[in-house]
């Protein structure tokens, strides 16, 4: 703007000179122009930064939400994106009072401990998704309910107000594999299934447990021996429910949790089998790796192996 009013000042100082017959001033080499000060660098619209990452928010969305980048959180969220209409409707509802209404997403982060502490219970309302280059880990918290807020409920699918809601819900289930790009992270797939959590539960919360074999029967942990066979176990591994297979025949090695009444049996049998034995009901899944090359059986019967040496050794 500054340059542009010298330039139009020096127009009109031209155009003056060259009306009225006026004498002509003796040319001068004109002051060099001082340079104006550089503006701050603001986000683009729909950008928004926390903890050194970025979460984008396309254009014709951006109006519609409330975005928040916490300074900290004991959670880790960096960022919480919320519809802004429900928002405000509940204020008006309950003053003062925040419900979560029109919650659409958080984005937190979870160190390694924290994560598998999380894989060992439920994770309704909870994704891991990606990890960065120092070992963090990210989380995508969703709600479990529907938050849309209105004053009326007598909502009309066909309604601009739903088609927004329903965009917005839509779009936020794109942002995790965005998130990841946007900021080099590496994404992660976790599932969350009964042997996730028994492992998990032995693996970092230290559940008590028993693993049974033909060869020396029920064996009990003198300490930590499963530590690296479990880590070996639950490294890159997704647990998919095997449906229409068969239960492999044979030998299998068999993980019991005393306290919770519940186990594990790993089958020797080729496939990479596991079947959860819980208040009577059997759930048959298959252990999955990326690179296909790991054999989860094989895995229980070193543990297996390694608690019948530390028994002979303690012996």
């Amino acid at each position: 703007m500054k340059k542009l009013a010298l330039l139009l000042a020096l127009l009109m100082a031209l155009a003056l000179a060259a009306c009225g017959g006026a004498a002509e001033e003796p040319q001068t080499e004109p002051e060099p122009e001082t340079p104006a000060a550089a503006e701050p660098e603001t986000p683009a619209e729909g950008l928004y930064t926390n903890g050194g990452l970025t979460l984008s928010v396309p254009e014709d969305y951006d109006p519609l939400v409330v975005v928040e980048t916490p300074a900290s959180s004991e959670e880790g969220v960096l960022f919480t994106v919320t519809e802004k209409a429900s928002r405000e409707f509940g204020q008006q509802q309950h003053p003062g009072e925040d419900w979560g209404d029109g919650w659409l997403f958080s984005i937190g982060t979870a160190d390694e401990d924290v994560l598998h502490g999380m894989l060992a219970y439920d994770l309704s309302g909870a994704v891991p998704f990606a990890q960065g280059e120092d070992g963090t880990y990210y989380i995508f918290y969703h709600p479990t309910d529907v938050r849309f807020v209105r004053e009326s409920y007598d909502i009309d699918p066909d309604s601009d107000d739903w088609k927004a809601w329903t965009a917005l819900n839509e779009w936020a289930w794109t942002v995790q594999e965005t998130f990841a790009g946007d900021n080099g992270l590496t994404p992660r797939t976790f599932t969350n299934t009964a042997p996730d959590m028994i492992l998990n539960q032995v693996a970092y919360l230290e559940e008590p447990y028993t693993l049974t074999a033909l060869d020396y029967g029920t064996l009990t942990p003198a300490g930590d021996e499963g530590a690296p066979y479990l880590e070996e176990m639950l490294e890159g591994v997704t647990f998919r429910l095997a449906e229409g297979a068969q239960r492999p025949d044979g030998e299998y090695i068999v993980l019991e949790l005393p306290q919770a009444g519940e186990r594990l049996d790993f089958f020797l049998a080729d496939g990479n089998y596991v079947r959860e034995v819980y208040d009577g009901e059997e759930t048959l899944y298959q252990a999955v790796y990326p690179d296909g090359d790991k054999d989860i059986a094989l895995a229980a019967r070193a543990w297996y192996n390694a608690l019948a040496q530390a028994g002979d050794a303690a012996a």
